[in-house]
């Protein structure tokens, strides 16, 4: 949880930051150097995304077989 909340406040304040200095980024020529930057921090989003997810499915999951074993032993 803690990853894709670190990734989202990191990918929102790049956006913020891009947004704020569009004219700026525009008048250097910086634009695909911006965007390359954009890409890479909404890809480590997504990562961290799935892999929560992943773990909570897994989680999730566990606590269920263990609920029906309990159900089935009780």
């Amino acid at each position: 949880m803690m990853a894709a909340r670190q990734a989202d406040a990191e990918l929102f304040g790049l956006l913020e930051e891009q947004l704020a200095g569009t004219e700026d980024i525009r008048a250097s020529g910086a634009v695909s150097f911006a965007m390359r930057r954009f890409h890479l921090s909404a890809r480590n989003r997504a990562r961290a995304a799935r892999r929560d997810s992943r773990m909570a499915l897994i989680s999730s999951n566990t606590w269920t077989t263990l609920h029906v074993i309990g159900m089935v032993v009780a």
